[in-house]
């Protein structure tokens, strides 16, 4: 071959790979977005071989309105985040070592089979999940504050490559503290969404932390069949009973709102909300006159905060056996599952297993719908 044909052939050759490998790069840089399908409070995005997940709905302002989002890039080791993406929280991912500042927190971890990498909890005591028990007892999980506060000494001393927290505003002092030590904060804002299947989702969002996102849809797509079977079955249901919720805190009476997640449940569960018509997302300061004049006849009363008996009731105001859910003895709490220090389960596991929940709900206001499943969360006040 003469030379300068065999030149013109490796140009041509050097030509098409490059070519090639340039397509290749712009293949790999495109986008793919998870926009959650009840969750409004992230998403996350997928580009060039690492992740940006925003926190939409941070902490809830004064106003109502919500913080600035909160932007995070998960590198895989030896990644760099790009010089334009230099203002986001930069985590390594799948994370080893997590702290869980919310019990809520737990079940997630756990579902997606990673429970050996929470290092701190705080309100250990609490915790129902045997697993989770058991290491607390061979010292793998360290208490790391509660009620006081968070202990920033031991957080630190146990390392780890997130925090998993929640914050309440700009202003939270352990949310600060966190920042101020350097430690990655994880905010997990499940608490904001309004519907039980929205607060689900966020197993998706601690996945992103472990690169188990497949699982996590698998394990989400489960819990939506459940669901949404369970509400199908309410649905078709022509009595639709009355209920109300909560017990009063001194002079104030914290009723969930009309679009909250307790009241979508309670609706899904073929039940009628006495304030149905109500359009706040989060909970009402209403007076004991007030709630009266709404629940006076509702026909059942639920989630009455830690007693186990009518008795109980009526000893704690006298007014309480004017309802006619007490006079008939239709009141169920949610705490069929305590452990030894006072921790209600439903307080850690309802949150990510609202199928569970609307199920228990299900039994209460229509039992003869699921003759072959016990209340788990739930119990019948005697």
């Amino acid at each position: 071959m003469p030379k300068a044909i065999h030149l013109l052939y490796y140009l041509l050759i050097v030509l098409l790979f490059s070519c090639a490998s340039e397509s290749q790069k712009v293949s790999n840089r495109a986008t793919e977005k998870l926009i959650p399908k009840y969750a409004k409070g992230f998403s996350i995005e997928y580009i060039d071989g690492y992740k940006t997940l925003t926190i939409h709905q941070a902490w809830k302002n004064g106003d109502g309105s919500f913080a600035k989002p909160i932007q995070y890039i998960l590198l895989k080791k030896g990644q760099i985040a790009p010089q334009n993406l230099s203002s986001f929280v930069q985590i390594q991912v799948p994370i080893q070592k997590i702290i869980c500042l919310s019990t809520t927190h737990i079940p997630f971890v756990a579902m997606l089979g990673e429970s050996e990498k929470i290092v701190g909890i705080s309100g250990c005591k609490y915790i129902s999940n045997p697993i989770i028990k058991n290491s607390i007892k061979l010292g793998k999980i360290q208490e790391v504050g509660q009620e006081n506060g968070i202990n920033l000494e031991i957080i630190l001393n146990l390392q780890p490559d997130a925090v998993m927290a929640y914050s309440m505003g700009e202003s939270d002092n352990s949310y600060q503290q966190l920042l101020r030590a350097g430690l990655k904060v994880a905010l997990n804002s499940e608490y904001l969404e309004e519907t039980p299947l929205g607060k689900a989702e966020w197993i998706k969002f601690v996945a992103a932390f472990f690169d188990k996102e497949q699982q996590a849809d698998s394990i989400f797509d489960e819990i939506e069949k459940s669901y949404l079977a369970t509400s199908q079955l309410a649905a078709h249901q022509p009595n639709k009973p009355t209920a109300f919720l909560n017990i009063p805190y001194g002079n104030i009476w914290y009723m969930a709102g009309g679009k909250s997640f307790a009241a979508k449940l309670l609706a899904d569960a073929g039940a009628t909300y006495i304030l149905a018509k109500d359009t706040t997302s989060g909970s009402l300061q209403m007076s004991i006159e007030a709630v009266f004049q709404h629940a006076q006849k509702a026909d059942f009363w639920l989630n009455v905060s830690n007693f186990n008996t009518l008795q109980e009731l009526k000893n704690m105001d006298t007014r309480f056996m004017e309802f006619a859910a007490l006079q008939k003895g239709n009141i169920f709490n949610n705490n069929n599952k305590v452990n030894e220090n006072g921790g209600i389960e439903y307080w850690e596991l309802g949150i990510a297993r609202p199928d569970i929940v609307l199920k228990d709900l299900v039994k209460v206001f229509h039992p003869n719908l699921l003759p072959d499943d016990e209340m788990y969360f739930y119990k019948k006040l005697e």
